[in-house]
């Protein structure tokens, strides 16, 4: 591959959370160092369109023609000769950069010219192929995205409040699991949601994209307040306050991308058991992690939460994979333009050894499958929840000369059974889907489900 590229494996988190909202850059706001020309990191970023916002940007500025032929063609050009795949899966790449062609060069402001490149990259209908542009990137320096506790799904009733953080400003504001959120700062939840979407994108990527848009408008801005008109158990509206908080967790910048973010919850619940909720796979929880794994070794079971995780350093799933087994152990073999790599999990001085249950949901992608996939195939973990994203390609992260960055997928990763987990996911053991009947008892049907399933491995004969 030529140009400036980060080629990618196991690095950056989600591009968490560029959240909605009506941010706009700060002029002379200074861009983050660029890596230095050729530079190869390892870094693997989860697929932003599952785990972004959509962020309102202006059209941008008018782009000289030779810019627009210089970036194409790089965009061109990555592909053709980074692509893990050579056959393309079929697709004429060359046909399709050809048609694309006039429409990106006739395409003079910048948000239009970028458009065009995201749809000749979705023409290879795969996870991890995105084009950021540089009004998007500025737009996302010039905020601070805030917190407020809530998460929300998209149940039959609408957009369903699934998790209350305790103590978080939605707790003290009056929303509760179960509400539905109809409107965000006066706009509906479905036109938010609408506005991350796109025509182009495949079905595991739009339920990303309109999640977050969602979510990241209930988060705001740090210091912001946002007003919600929710409905109770009742179907009573309420117009509530948040007030958006700095957030809790850790962060991690790499090159031009948006900060990866990550909370990490730890607790035991009742009979004991132990519980660990990963919201992305970042290096700084990595210490925390293994320490939690050591204090959990008493525990009659264990529960790993990825629902909502959306990937980050594949690395960090090795090593967490690596306290859960107790023999080195290959997790994936992952296909590359030339050869295969293969990972594997490494024990630990001190891990843990009795039953883990994994719970994901349509949202778990990336790092989260690659973690879960093979540990299902060994039968070290019972997967509960919803079939995940089925997105899992590591990428390449290369800056276009427009200040754009461009994530090509440069390898396909496989269970070492052979298994893909791109595009078709990871299929849970136990199936259940979370209602709103429950959330508004104060129940998680899920949780719930895998701690069954840990009693019965845990204690043969009961459940």
């Amino acid at each position: 591959m030529t140009g400036k590229t980060m080629a990618a494996r196991g690095l950056v988190a989600a591009l968490l959370a560029l959240a909605a909202g009506c941010a706009s850059p700060r002029p002379g706001a200074a861009p983050p160092p660029a890596p230095a020309a050729g530079a190869i990191l390892p870094v693997r970023p989860a697929d932003p369109l599952l785990s972004r916002a959509p962020l309102p940007v202006a059209a941008g500025p008018l782009l000289p023609l030779d810019l627009r032929e210089r970036t194409f063609e790089a965009a061109r050009t990555q592909v053709r000769e980074g692509f893990y795949d050579p056959s393309f899966g079929g697709l004429n790449w060359d046909s399709v950069a050809a048609a694309y062609r006039p429409r990106a060069l006739a395409a003079e402001r910048s948000r239009e010219f970028h458009e065009v490149l995201s749809r000749m990259l979705a023409s290879l209908r795969v996870s991890h192929a995105v084009i950021l542009s540089p009004e998007r990137l500025a737009a996302e320096r010039a905020r601070e995205p805030g917190w407020t506790g809530a998460e929300v799904r998209r149940l039959p009733e609408g957009w369903v409040v699934c998790r209350v953080s305790h103590g978080s400003p939605a707790e003290k504001a009056g929303l509760r699991p179960g509400d539905v959120v109809d409107s965000i700062a006066g706009v509906s939840a479905d036109a938010i949601a609408a506005a991350g979407d796109r025509p182009w994108l495949v079905a595991r990527e739009r339920l990303g994209a309109t999640t977050a848009g969602v979510n990241g408008a209930l988060a705001g801005n740090r210091g912001s307040v946002i007003r919600v008109v929710a409905r109770d158990g009742t179907d009573r509206s309420r117009v509530l306050e948040l007030h958006s908080a700095r957030y809790p967790g850790t962060s991690v910048r790499i090159g031009n991308l948006p900060p990866a973010r990550a909370i990490l919850e730890i607790r035991r619940l009742d009979g004991g058991f132990g519980y660990l909720r990963l919201t992305a796979f970042v290096p700084a929880l990595e210490p925390p992690l293994r320490s939690a794994i050591a204090d959990m070794r008493g525990a009659p079971g264990l529960v790993i939460d990825l629902r909502g995780n959306p990937g980050g350093y594949d690395r960090l799933g090795d090593h967490l994979a690596g306290l859960l087994v107790s023999a080195p152990t290959v997790l994936t073999e992952t296909r590359l333009r030339r050869g295969v790599r293969v990972d594997q999990a490494t024990p630990g001085p001190i891990g843990y050894h009795g039953p883990v249950a994994v719970l994901v949901d349509g949202l778990s992608a990336s790092a989260s499958e690659q973690f879960t996939a093979p540990l299902q195939e060994l039968g070290r973990v019972i997967v509960v929840g919803e079939r995940s994203a089925g997105a899992d390609l590591e990428a390449g992260v290369v800056d276009l000369p427009t200040g754009a960055v461009m994530m090509v997928p440069i390898g396909q990763p496989r269970t070492r059974g052979g298994r893909v987990i791109e595009g078709a996911g990871v299929q849970p053991d136990v199936e259940v889907h979370l209602t709103r009947a429950a959330l508004l008892a104060g129940r998680d049907e899920q949780l719930e489900a895998a701690v069954r399933e840990l009693r019965r491995r845990a204690l043969p004969g009961r459940s």
